[in-house]
């Protein structure tokens, strides 16, 4: 499912200047446009409605506290998805120092994930149980490129890293999650 932005990058930085001047409706604004997106990023990391709830409000925190840092050559989805995924980075960290990480990670209720119905919701379940067996930087490319649908570009923005590396992580973690799954 391809996410547009319902907001122009003017509209976006109109609203962020007038947040920065203390109009809390503009920032409801962003916020009430752009939080089914982060959530469903946060969730399909996390797997975890809890978790997940906690780093989106995290996330627009962190958004209002930087929205001066905001450059307008980025788009906001893209800025916004990597305060989102490092904030879910810190808390899959946070579980694994905690020993929980390997009772985490599966999802608790599908019916809230963007992917809806007995066969996709068994599909994005089995997903879910074999996605923590890759490493982090395949996890992440594959949930940003193919369950987020956003293009290597972004992808590559959010992570900080090349377009190659996007795709050289991608067709792995997509090969490994072929066997995973078959074994399944």
């Amino acid at each position: 499912m391809k996410q547009t932005e319902s907001l122009t990058n003017r509209q976006i930085r109109r609203l962020l200047r007038n947040s920065l001047r203390g109009d809390t409706r503009a920032f409801r604004s962003i916020v009430e446009t752009y939080q089914s997106y982060a959530y469903a990023l946060a969730y399909r990391i996390l797997a975890q409605q809890e978790d997940a709830e906690d780093v989106v409000q995290d996330a627009f925190l962190r958004v209002w506290r930087h929205a001066a840092d905001y450059k307008p050559g980025i788009k906001f989805t893209t800025w916004l998805y990597s305060i989102v995924s490092n904030l879910c980075y810190d808390r899959l960290r946070m579980r694994q120092r905690q020993n929980e990480f390997s009772t985490a990670g599966e999802p608790e209720n599908l019916s809230d994930t963007p992917l809806q119905g007995d066969a996709a919701g068994g599909l994005l379940h089995n997903i879910h149980r074999v996605l923590r067996d890759l490493p982090h930087q395949q996890q992440m490319v594959f949930i940003l490129r193919d369950l987020q649908d956003l293009s290597v570009k972004e992808v590559a923005s959010i992570l900080d890293i090349s377009e190659s590396a996007v795709k050289s992580n991608l067709h792995y973690a997509r090969k490994q999650l072929r066997g995973l799954l078959k074994d399944l």
